[in-house]
């Protein structure tokens, strides 16, 4: 019987498992050619065997809630914004939030993630502020990752893929 372990904080890769974030995977030969495969994945991690699975973090609600408070402190410390300026951008953070979540209802159903709209409503806020903009698409990386969606960032406009 051999025995390979894994450990990463960046991500890991064997065959067709794959983790990202903190994750230890231990893959064990029995003989007879069976494999056993323990995954010990960090709260928050990724992990997919056999394939792509998406799912929805169990917390997804709760990151998503955290991102739009987060957003709606830096909406407020902006000093050369008009009141109806930030009164837009916190109407578009919430019309975000209310797509991510439609969104994450999709990829519960096995569909999947459609993030055409998300991208449309996010280039918006950078029409009206571009400091916005940037922090929102970092910080709106995290809860979408768990729904197979990547932001990207191109020529002050965003970009969401399927991961």
């Amino acid at each position: 019987m051999s025995q390979e372990e894994k450990q990463s904080s960046g991500g890991i890769s064997f065959g067709n498992i794959s983790a990202g974030g903190n994750a230890n995977v231990n893959l064990t030969n029995v003989a007879g050619g069976d494999q056993i495969t323990t995954i010990h994945a960090a709260e928050g991690a990724m992990v997919a065997a056999g394939g792509s699975t998406i799912s929805v973090p169990a917390d997804f609600g709760e990151q998503l809630a955290k991102w739009k408070a987060e957003m709606a402190a830096e909406v407020a410390k902006l000093p050369d914004v008009d009141e109806d300026d930030k009164d837009d951008l916190l109407d578009a953070l919430a019309k975000i939030e209310k797509e991510a979540t439609k969104q994450a209802d999709r990829v519960k159903q096995g569909d999947e993630a459609e993030p055409q709209r998300l991208e449309r409503l996010m280039n918006g806020v950078g029409g009206i502020s571009p400091q916005i903009f940037d922090v929102a698409v970092r910080s709106l990386s995290t809860p979408l990752g768990g729904l197979g969606i990547a932001t990207q960032q191109s020529g002050g406009l965003a970009q969401f893929v399927k991961a």
